[in-house]
């Protein structure tokens, strides 16, 4: 029988003291950031990181992503804003450059969809990503993730304006792919 919150090659667990350098490593990565949140990248303290991963808010779970081979955590992934009267939730994850396109990613998100489809009984999981993030679009279309929106010339990065695209899948649409 398969573990909860265990998948393939990942599995999601409570972050460990350990992890607040790793995320830190990780926002300070200018890529990674700029993947992960809208906000201009800046450097946040050790104190900012360890209250972000702390976070016990009942509409919130985020995990950390952890490799089979050495257990390090070499991303992260949370539910978040759930709202849970109507079966919504907010998706986001973030996984280490070092660690693209070896599985980890869709490993992960199969394994938080089913978390929140069978065990948070959740009804909807939504997520933005922006325009150029080429390889997170891909991924999300190849888990069954459906366009439904475009915020047009949300960000300005470099000069250039971007997109920020709506991202919806539903509970039955998640079932029929399984």
């Amino acid at each position: 029988m398969k573990k909860l919150l265990e998948g393939h090659h990942t599995r999601l667990t409570r972050f460990q003291p350990e992890d607040t350098e790793v995320m830190q490593r990780l926002l300070d990565d200018a890529t990674f950031a700029r993947h992960f949140s809208a906000t201009p990248y800046r450097h946040l303290s050790m104190d900012k990181i360890e209250k972000m991963m702390a976070t016990d808010a009942p509409e919130t779970f985020r995990f950390a992503i952890r490799n089979f081979e050495d257990e390090r955590m070499i991303g992260v992934v949370a539910l978040e804003d759930i709202l849970p009267t109507h079966g919504t939730a907010w998706l986001m994850i973030g996984i280490d450059s070092d660690c693209e396109g070896q599985g980890y990613a869709t490993d992960a998100l199969q394994t938080i969809l089913e978390y929140a489809f069978l065990e948070l009984n959740l009804y909807r999981i939504q997520l933005t990503v922006f325009d150029y993030n080429l390889r997170a679009i891909k991924l999300y279309e190849r888990l069954g993730f459906v366009q439904e929106g475009r915020y047009r010339a949300f960000l300005r990065r470099d000069g250039e304006r971007h997109d920020m695209l709506l991202y919806g899948l539903l509970e039955p649409e998640w079932r029929e792919r399984q």
